[in-house]
């Protein structure tokens, strides 16, 4: 499962999110972290050096890497992960 279906998202608007293009809002974010198994919380990392956006932006970034890895596992042991 792609994670902009199963997030209820368009693909664009998964990019423009990882591209730092939008910033979502609270539901998008919680949409996202279910659809990836996570808190909401765990997206948005901590605020290392005071600096919100760039650890929300990591945080987002493992958590995107994580479900890709998942997905990838599920192909490659043929399940259903379009």
């Amino acid at each position: 499962m792609e994670l902009a279906t199963a997030a209820g998202l368009t693909q664009a608007a998964i990019s423009q999110i990882e591209a730092g293009k939008r910033i979502p809002g609270s539901g998008t974010l919680k949409a996202i972290a279910k659809a990836l198994g996570l808190r909401a919380s765990t997206l948005l990392g901590e605020e290392r050096d005071e600096k919100p956006r760039e650890a929300w932006e990591e945080g987002f970034q493992e958590g995107l890497r994580a479900a890709q890895l998942a997905v990838a596992g599920l192909r490659s042991k043929g399940g259903d992960a379009q």
